[in-house]
Formats: C-alpha cells, structure tokens, sequence
C-alpha cells in the first residue's frame, strides 16, 4: 500500500532546497534518489523549476540569487 503522507518529489525538493544544504540541483536530486524516489530527474526537469530550487537553496544561505540563464526580458515601448 502506497505511504499517502509521503511528499511528492517537487514538494520535498522544495524543503531541501529551502534548507539550504545543496549548491547544486544535481546534489539535491542524488538526497531524493536516496530517500526512495523515482524519475527525480523528469520531476525536476523544467528550467522554471530549476530556476526556482536554486534561488530558494542561494536565499536559505544568505547568498543572492544566482543569475538566471534564460533571454532576457523585453525591452518596454515608451509610453506615448
């Protein structure tokens, strides 16, 4: 019988990364694949994701928020 207390991948990748105790995802992703879980790395696939969990880990340390890595936004038209 499945543990339904259990948290979800992202839900536990979020309180590690909020620990604070992992500079790098691919560390992080090796703790889940220790406690037992499973497709961690199609879990935690998506870059927004990504984005998240290192600026929660970066933000529990104290340190900035790493640059992202994506385009940069936009410039806004000047208002008429």
């Amino acid at each position: 019988m499945p543990d339904m207390d259990r948290k979800t991948v992202i839900e536990r990748a979020i309180e590690l990364a909020k620990a604070g105790s992992y500079q790098r995802i691919e560390h992080l992703e090796r703790q889940l694949i220790a406690e037992g879980y499973s497709n961690v790395a199609a879990h935690l696939g998506a870059p927004t994701l990504r984005r998240q969990l290192r600026h929660l880990s970066s933000q529990a340390r104290g340190e900035p928020a790493p640059k992202g890595r994506g385009r940069k936004p936009a410039p806004h038209a000047p208002m008429a």
